[in-house]
């Protein structure tokens, strides 16, 4: 690896720091940030200063490759520069985390790690002042009167749970700071922390406050007037306001029906690999209903991300009920009862009481859902449903989603059952090729983790089968493997990588780039879990290890595909039911610990082409396999 290439892998944390005639102290603090940590960068955004900031900045970068300017002519306020410097790290993918921070060292460069060490944690870390430990110094009582009164104010009026919404010492996880910047403008001047904090709630991130000494400016002159105070209090009043009356979901992508159209809603409230396996239905949905409005709600935001990515909706919402309060719940359902929907869908699984009720009150005349074979009709409500579809036991999801079309009126002409994405936009795949060329090898996609939602992480195969399995992949085949994964995965990621270290990390910002570079993959390896039905949606050959789950309900459909599942006395034992997974057996969740890495190994054998393979002696057998161990197979999927 040549010095560019280690210092690109080695620097993840860019900070952003802008600049309005800060001379007296750029080249001090960018010294001591740059001494605190070496994982960091620095970006001096510059807003035209006049006393020589400018020359001092761009000398620096000069002097230091870790030193970067960014230069505007015009000063616009603090939150435009925040904007374009965040901007500019986005569009650079090494950077995994983003600092913000003063330039006058009222923040202290060596809390600096203090941060980074929750971001591991949390999306949002918040160097607070007024969290326990935390305080200010040297500030006039006037101003300190004033900084208590402005956060009392931002949380009655946004009701936001965060005690120092207009810190300035911030430290920002790279995926939710596109979902927010993605979101559109923002206040321009100091009320674009509190928009940031505000939006990053919203988004139902995980906002951590660690406590800091802040200490008021020694050297240059304050930006601090009576009018930036009062340009601040009326951006935070339209925000109240704006909260208030907007919808209580996003909409991705709208257009309003005509007045004599049919209008059908999809609702899709399972989980992001679920959303996945109602393609299929959804296109026939469409080619059924060719002229109805089609509208889908969605739980999460990946998950509307990918039906509109998909291009047969003509409106796509997300509202999270799980998250939200119940009163935003309630105003999301009653603004879409006004909508008087023709017919109502929801998607397969989504066998609970709070489920069907949503599905009632928006009060469409045709309700067709599910009669689930575990549960009572008061365990979860479904004689509120107008037609009720019988789940088989052992029917593909896939298959049970389409069975959900036999109340709908339109034509029977059965398209193909296509699960596939929706065209992956071209910024993604750049994203996607550039991450893959420094690999320099085919990648083999590895997904360690699960969803901890009702017990399943016991989904997951044994971490040091993981490790073992990416240590003889890089043995016998001429490949690169990756292990993707999310901010909850990164523990797991991280004990990997340390028991193999030749084994690639990546974290892409958005389920797009996610999708982008597992295309990219000649074979993917999973657990049970969104990453393995995105795989198998973009034909991807896909191995999927499972043991509470039936590989013959939720395995991957892509040709070349198969599941490991090992055949137990008392599995599977996870069926669609709104209870958690709970294991019976005397050694908990045995059914995955007795998955061996060999047999992995000889599917992968099985779906990677020839030229792959290292020349160890070892062939490369037919597409569908049967693993020689006495209980465990291969379902292939494939059709």
């Amino acid at each position: 690896m040549s010095s560019a290439e280690s210092h690109e892998a080695s620097t993840d944390v860019l900070v952003v720091i802008p600049t309005l005639n800060e001379a007296p102290n750029v080249v001090r603090l960018a010294s001591r940030i740059l001494e605190t940590f070496d994982r960091v960068e620095i970006l001096f955004v510059d807003d035209g200063s006049t006393d020589g900031t400018t020359s001092m900045i761009r000398s620096l970068s000069k002097l230091n490759n870790r030193i970067h300017t960014l230069c505007r002519n015009e000063s616009d306020g603090l939150g435009a520069a925040y904007f374009a410097g965040f901007k500019w790290g986005i569009h650079r993918p090494k950077y995994r985390y983003f600092l913000q921070m003063d330039a006058d060292f009222s923040h202290d460069p060596a809390v600096i790690p203090l941060l980074l060490a929750s971001a591991d944690r949390h999306n949002l870390v918040i160097g607070s002042r007024y969290c326990p430990d935390g305080g200010t110094q040297g500030w006039p009582w006037r101003r300190r009167v004033l900084s208590r009164a402005a956060n009392f104010y931002v949380r009655a009026l946004l009701r936001i749970p965060v005690r120092d919404a207009t810190a300035g010492f911030r430290c920002w996880g790279r995926d939710l700071l596109i979902r927010i910047l993605d979101k559109g403008p923002l206040c321009s001047g100091y009320g674009f922390q509190v928009e940031m904090a505000q939006r990053a709630v919203f988004a139902g991130a995980s906002v951590k406050e660690v406590p800091i000494l802040f200490v008021d400016r020694r050297l240059g002159k304050s930006k601090m007037s009576a009018r930036v105070v009062w340009r601040g209090m009326r951006s935070i009043l339209h925000l109240a306001v704006e909260s208030r009356i907007r919808k209580s979901w996003g909409t991705v992508s709208a257009k309003a029906p005509s007045t004599d159209q049919h209008k059908t809603l999809l609702l899709a409230l399972g989980g992001i690999g679920d959303t996945v396996l109602c393609f299929a239905m959804a296109r026939q949905l469409r080619a059924m209903r060719p002229h109805d409005h089609l509208t889908a709600l969605a739980m999460w935001p990946q998950s509307a991300d990918l039906l509109k990515d998909l291009g047969v909706f003509d409106e796509v919402l997300q509202h999270n009920f799980q998250r939200e309060s119940w009163w935003r719940s309630l105003t999301c359902v009653l603004r879409l009862r006004k909508r008087r929907f023709d017919t109502s869908v929801i998607a397969f699984p989504a066998n609970r009481m709070e489920y069907n009720v949503v599905h009632w009150m928006i009060g469409a005349r045709k309700r067709i859902g599910h009669d689930y074979l575990l549960g009572s009709s008061a365990a979860y409500f479904r004689w509120l449903l107008t037609l009720r579809v019988r789940q088989i036991l052992g029917t593909h999801n896939v298959e049970e989603n389409l069975k959900l079309l036999s109340g709908i009126e339109g034509s029977r002409e059965r398209q193909p059952t296509d699960i596939s994405l929706g065209p992956i936009e071209p910024s993604y795949r750049v994203y996607a090729e550039r991450v893959a060329k420094r690999m320099d090898k085919p990648l083999i996609g590895i997904h360690a983790g699960s969803s901890n939602y009702k017990n399943l992480h016991a989904k997951r195969w044994p971490i040091e089968r993981f490790a073992e399995l990416c240590e003889r992949i890089l043995e016998e085949f001429d490949v690169q493997p990756v292990l993707f994964g999310s901010v909850q995965d990164r523990e797991i990621n991280s004990t990997i990588k340390r028991q193999c270290d030749d084994v690639r990390i990546v974290e892409a910002p958005t389920i797009r780039h996610t999708a982008a570079l597992i295309q990219r993959c000649v074979a993917f390896v999973s657990n049970d879990s969104a990453p393995a039905h995105l795989a198998s949606a973009l034909s991807v050959p896909t191995v999927m290890l499972c043991g509470p789950t039936d590989p013959q309900e939720i395995g991957p459909r892509s040709r070349g595909s198969g599941a490991i599942f090992c055949a137990t006395n008392c599995g599977p034992c996870y069926r669609v039911s709104k209870s958690p997974v709970n294991c019976l057996h005397p050694r908990a969740f045995h059914c995955m610990e007795r998955i061996g890495v060999e047999s992995a190994l000889t599917s992968l054998r099985s779906v990677l082409p020839r030229f792959h393979v290292r020349n160890t002696g070892i062939g490369v057998g037919p597409n569908q396999v049967k693993v020689q161990q006495v209980d465990i197979q291969l379902r292939s999927m494939a059709h």
